[in-house]
């Protein structure tokens, strides 16, 4: 599992900002997406996050594969370059 954050300017209380969240890239046991979050107001970037997280099976602690479902779905968001906004 991996969390990268980048901030790139402050982000000021009052101000409006919005949140987009992509996936990037699936695999077997894991997928690779981001979290922008643009000043609603000026477009601008302020910060950035890209995150790798694993299908984990809680009871014994180890990764299993995404449901084959979840991960059709996921490449479909990922082929059309569909972004959600928070």
């Amino acid at each position: 599992m991996d969390y990268r954050i980048e901030y790139k300017r402050e982000l000021l209380a009052g101000g409006v900002v919005s949140i987009q969240s992509a996936s990037l890239e699936v695999h077997d046991k894991s997928i690779r997406f981001t979290h922008e979050i643009p000043n609603a107001e000026t477009g601008e970037l302020p910060a950035s996050t890209v995150l790798v997280g694993l299908h984990l099976d809680m009871a014994t602690r180890k990764a299993r594969p995404l449901p084959a479902d979840v991960r059709e779905r996921i490449a479909l968001m990922i082929d059309e370059g569909r972004w959600i906004d928070n």
